[in-house]
C-alpha cells in the first residue's frame, strides 16, 4: 500500500487481514457496516495470498483490523476484538474518536 495525498487517498483506511473461510465471512459484515461511509477506504488482505504484506504490518493472528490515518496506524483490533457483534461497536469507536472527520 502506498499513501500519497496527490492520489487523493486522504481518507481513513481500514485494512482487514484474514485467513480462511471463517475470517473472510466477517468481511461481508464489515462491508455492510462500513461500506456506506464515504470518508474511508476498506481493504481486505488474505494473508495466504499476501504473506509479505501481512508481515510488513506485523500481522500473525487473524482476523486483524488496522485503522490507518495519513499513512500512520492509529488503531489495531485483535482477533478477540473482531466478532460479528463487535463490528458495530468498532465502527462507533472510530466515529466517536472522530477518525472519520479528520
Amino acid at each position: 500500500l502506498f499513501y500519497t495525498k496527490e492520489q487523493g487517498i486522504d481518507k481513513l483506511i481500514l485494512l482487514f487481514f484474514y485467513k480462511g473461510k471463517t475470517d473472510k465471512g466477517l468481511w461481508g459484515r464489515m462491508e455492510e457496516i462500513f461500506g456506506n461511509e464515504n470518508s474511508l477506504h476498506l481493504f481486505s488482505v488474505d494473508i495466504d495470498l499476501h504473506p509479505e504484506l501481512a508481515k510488513s504490518f506485523s500481522v500473525q493472528l487473524t482476523p486483524k483490523l488496522l485503522v490507518i490515518r495519513n499513512g500512520k496506524e492509529v488503531a489495531r483490533y485483535r482477533p478477540t476484538d473482531i466478532t460479528e457483534e463487535a463490528l458495530q461497536r468498532i465502527f462507533s469507536e472510530i466515529k466517536e474518536h472522530h477518525l472519520l472527520d479528520k
